[in-house]
């Protein structure tokens, strides 16, 4: 489930300069409590935007490794400043040359890396898994104060409108949206699909424990 969580994601799928999960100005930091301890680092965030149109939805071929070649929602992880409905806005705006319209918040998940689960690409021992979305590697195990099954992202899917008649360019088409092939697209992306579209006109919260292979991500749970 991208853009770095802590690795940049600088591909087609994630915008020019988006990041899957990279963090904001704060995003990801530890802080002090009260005592002057360290608490736990807050999970990092990540924005996706989900484009629909008569049963389709807008995605990107990711053009870097890891996992080239699949398919994805564009995603972006804040810049100081920016929001997550502006992550979102540049992640979808910046590969189609044009600003989208951002129309609500549908779905915000928690998402856990399975314990043990390493980076691909033949990561060594002990470094952290990829961002939701197949990002770089986001660094070392968890660190003390949180476990390895705590969320160390939350995912937040935006659904956006773009012009009529808006031209794609030669990594983004317009796939339908109840049958993604597996395989092709990103696992957690067709979960975030089949969730957000399905949803009311409010937004969903869901926890998802997820583990990256060389073949790409793999849900474990998600309720």
């Amino acid at each position: 489930m991208t853009e770095s969580a802590g690795g940049a994601r600088t591909d087609g799928a994630a915008g020019a300069s988006g990041a899957r999960g990279a963090p904001g100005a704060d995003s990801g930091r530890s802080g002090r409590d009260a005592a002057g301890a360290a608490s736990p680092p807050r999970p990092r965030q990540v924005a996706l935007g989900l484009c629909a149109d008569g049963g389709r939805v807008l995605l990107l071929r990711r053009a870097r490794a890891p996992y080239a070649g699949l398919w994805s929602l564009p995603a972006a992880g804040p810049r100081a400043g920016e929001g997550l409905a502006d992550a979102c806005r540049r992640a979808v705006g910046l590969p189609l040359g044009l600003v989208p319209e951002v129309v609500a918040l549908r779905l915000l998940v928690a998402v856990a890396p399975d314990r043990g689960a390493g980076a691909p690409g033949g990561a060594q021992p002990g470094s952290g898994p990829p961002a939701p979305g197949g990002g770089a590697a986001c660094g070392p195990p968890p660190p003390a104060g949180r476990s390895a099954s705590a969320p160390r992202w939350v995912v937040a899917v935006f659904l956006c409108r773009l012009p009529a008649g808006t031209p794609l360019p030669g990594r983004a088409a317009w796939l339908p949206a109840d049958a993604l092939p597996e395989g092709d697209v990103m696992a957690t992306d067709r979960r975030f699909v089949a969730d957000a579209l399905s949803g009311g006109p409010y937004a969903v919260f869901r926890r998802a424990r997820v583990r990256w292979d060389l073949r790409g991500p793999v849900v474990l749970d998600y309720a």
